[in-house]
């Protein structure tokens, strides 16, 4: 095949400039509240955003779909938990109470001979747990990784490590655009019988 490179010398792709957002830097600031949380045992109804540990099984068509004897994880509206809407029935349910829910299955369900058929869940509720999230000062940032001084040393890090994350990734969309620019203005001739 002869191939030619057309005037790429002249060629012009212009690359995005890096801003770092301090929306972006608040963001990672409440993940990392999130990460050093003190989680408190309560005794009030499940809502979002706490932690349990459950008993939870899930059968469909005369078959068991999850049986898990210590389940663990945390209410959030914008995480599916095992089936989509078994989240929301959980929302106000106590501890140490038995109950079922039903659900249907997924349409895109994995078996396709079990999507969109109806589902029983069993739960049993053995401990919930609420996020005391730190206090958003100093003594927080001393606390976060190797330790910083203070909380705006914290932010100043944040931002660094957001900036060059995003260096990279606009790096990395840069050189596609340019691969892209090239093989736009590149001519490929090559004989029929290598086609065949």
């Amino acid at each position: 095949p002869t191939v030619e490179l057309g005037d790429y010398q002249s060629m012009w792709v212009p690359r995005d400039p890096i801003a770092v957002l301090p929306e972006q830097v608040d963001e990672a600031i409440e993940q990392l509240r999130h990460r050093y949380a003190n989680l408190q045992p309560v005794n009030r109804p499940l809502k979002w955003g706490d932690i349990l540990r459950a008993e939870i099984a899930i059968s469909a068509d005369g078959r068991t779909l999850v049986d898990q004897k210590a389940a663990e994880f945390q209410l959030r509206e914008d995480a599916t938990v095992f089936l989509p809407g078994l989240a929301e029935k959980l929302v106000g349910r106590e501890k140490g109470k038995e109950e079922e829910i039903d659900l249907s299955l997924p349409e895109d369900f994995g078996d396709p001979d079990l999507a969109g058929k109806p589902c029983r869940c069993r739960v049993l509720i053995h401990e919930i747990k609420e996020e005391e999230l730190p206090p958003l000062d100093d003594s927080f940032a001393r606390q976060v990784g190797e330790g910083f001084p203070s909380l705006k040393k914290l932010r100043e890090r944040l931002a660094a490590d957001i900036r060059e994350a995003e260096e990279q990734s606009s790096l990395e969309r840069y050189r596609s655009q340019i691969i892209t620019a090239l093989e736009e203005s590149a001519r490929l001739e090559y004989p029929p019988v290598l086609v065949e």
